[in-house]
């Protein structure tokens, strides 16, 4: 009697077990039901998150029977969770399976999920004015007609996805990038192209887009550029500036653009604001193509620019940019069919301020006939080209222009007389 006491005890307990896991014994005869009718659409590279249900058990294993989940998408067995980053677009059909968990009844179902494009409406004031289209090939695609919204950096609908983005499209039509746009969009290569229709690119709208290549070119229709919009773009090696009538540009525009050493000025470009370049510091070649020099002041370009870099100019209007305010400060200027920069890179004018005795070593430049200007453009000396060595002892402390006529073409040099 002891015994059977016992046994019943035990037998007791194990059942009580079970109910306590959730598990059951005859569980071949007991009915799953899988209680989720749908799901809900999901948006390429944004997180998705979704939960299968059932009645009947909780120790159900969840299982894909048929078909296949989004790209990007898993199902926990244990939870019945979908979830992940989906990487594609379009409707995926798929038969999810609930079993118990030891072994007894099941239920399947079908169901699918689409995975859209993400769309987002940035337009000002009328937000449908413009929409911003990422798909899956991680391309973001600007477009419409108007004006878009200021964002502060971190606000942009893109933002926090914008590791995922690495093509932009700003199609025609747009009106302006707004503030901080694109900031830190880092994912962003290749050239960018900025349509004829933008008149404004507000202050951070691409800073620090590192991965953009090649060249920039400001379109012609551009009129005010914001502090700071490209800063940190260090992957642009030039910078094609078409703007005709740009009426301010900001701080520090391209400042840390550490790859940007090319610089060429359309022929229609009327005025260029003060500081427009002032941020270019490692520019070593500057071709300006208008016939007429704007008017500057020497604030435009970076000290540095006036030192390194190379100004290349029309050759019928040489003579004027060496006169003209501004562009006069170029220590190097030349024609545009002047002199290739590695010849002119062996060309050495020595010393430099000089007191009695200017040396010039030509490298493979042949020279024959050498020109002494003075500021205001007046020639003060003209002769062939037959020492290496001019004396310019008697010449007043200032600052004069050595131009040199060689087979290559002109180049102009400036020297200080002390």
């Amino acid at each position: 009697m002891k015994r059977k006491i016992i046994k019943w005890i035990s037998g007791k307990t194990f059942f009580a077990t079970l109910a306590f896991l959730g598990l059951s014994i005859g569980a071949a005869n007991a009915q799953i039901t899988i209680t989720t009718t749908s799901l809900p659409n999901g948006y390429i590279f944004s997180a998705y998150n979704e939960t299968l249900t059932a009645t009947g058990y909780t120790g159900i294993r969840w299982s894909i029977s048929a078909g296949n989940l989004p790209d990007g998408l898993t199902l926990n067995s244990v939870s019945g969770v979908i979830s992940g980053t989906p990487t594609a677009t379009g409707t995926f059909n798929f038969t999810v399976k609930a079993t118990e968990a030891m072994g007894g009844g099941s239920d399947s179902k079908s169901l699918s999920i689409t995975i859209e494009n993400q769309v987002w409406q940035i337009g000002a004031p009328n937000a449908a004015d413009l929409t911003a289209t990422l798909d899956a090939s991680s391309t973001l695609t600007i477009k419409g007609k108007g004006t878009m919204q200021d964002f502060y950096i971190g606000t942009s609908p893109w933002y926090n996805i914008k590791n995922n983005i690495t093509a932009l499209v700003i199609q025609d039509g747009v009106k302006n990038i707004g503030n901080c746009a694109f900031a830190y969009c880092s994912g962003f290569t290749g050239n960018l192209t900025i349509p004829n229709s933008v008149t404004s690119i507000d202050g951070w709208a691409f800073y620090n887009c590192s991965g953009l290549t090649g060249n920039l070119t400001i379109p012609d229709s551009v009129t005010i550029i914001g502090a700071w919009a490209f800063e940190g773009c260090s992957g642009f090696t030039a910078l094609n500036y078409n703007a005709t009538n740009c009426t301010w540009i900001g701080n520090e525009v391209f400042i840390d653009c550490t790859n940007l050493t090319a610089l060429n000025i359309g022929s229609n470009v009327q005025t260029i604001p003060d500081y427009a370049f002032a941020s270019c510091a490692n520019l070593t070649s500057v071709t300006n193509n208008r016939a007429v020099p704007q008017v500057i002041n020497a604030n435009v370009f970076n000290a540095a620019t006036y030192v390194n870099a190379t100004l290349y100019v029309p050759d019928a209007s040489y003579t004027a940019y060496l006169l003209a305010a501004g562009w006069q400060n170029f220590n190097h200027i030349q024609q545009t069919t002047g002199i290739e920069n590695v010849e002119l890179q062996n060309l050495k004018i020595y010393p430099n301020p000089v007191r009695d005795e200017l040396r010039i070593d030509g490298g493979e430049l042949r020279i024959y006939k050498v020109e002494i200007l003075d500021f205001s453009g007046k020639t003060l000396l003209s002769q062939k080209y037959n020492l290496s060595q001019i004396k310019v002892k008697d010449l007043p402390q200032g600052i004069y222009f050595l131009k040199l006529k060689t087979d290559k073409g002109t180049v102009t040099e400036k020297f200080i007389k002390e």
